[in-house]
């Protein structure tokens, strides 16, 4: 399974750490986790799709303005077992 949703940061690619927020300078390996999921409510959440089997192909259309953003997947411990990537819209 799957679940991906859309984070937006401002983060530089060096990776800098969190402050005591995580809006807007979020990093891959500093999100904030509470029982193995990224609560929405702590981060820049900028949407998501719903669940689907590991193994198929989904696609999603989201609105997203220029900066830095991140996907992650959010079922519990996916993102702590690595399931997130970097990406930047221009």
């Amino acid at each position: 399974m799957a679940e991906p949703a859309a984070l937006g940061t401002d983060a530089p690619r060096s990776g800098a750490q969190l402050g005591g927020d995580a809006g807007s300078d979020a990093t891959p390996s500093a999100l904030p986790v509470v029982d193995g999921l990224v609560p929405e409510s702590d981060v820049d959440f900028r949407g998501e799709m719903e669940q689907f089997p590991a193994g198929s192909i989904r696609t999603g259309t989201f609105r997203l303005e220029a900066g830095r953003y991140l996907l992650i997947c959010n079922i519990p411990q996916h993102y702590q077992q690595g399931m997130v990537a970097e990406f930047v819209v221009r």
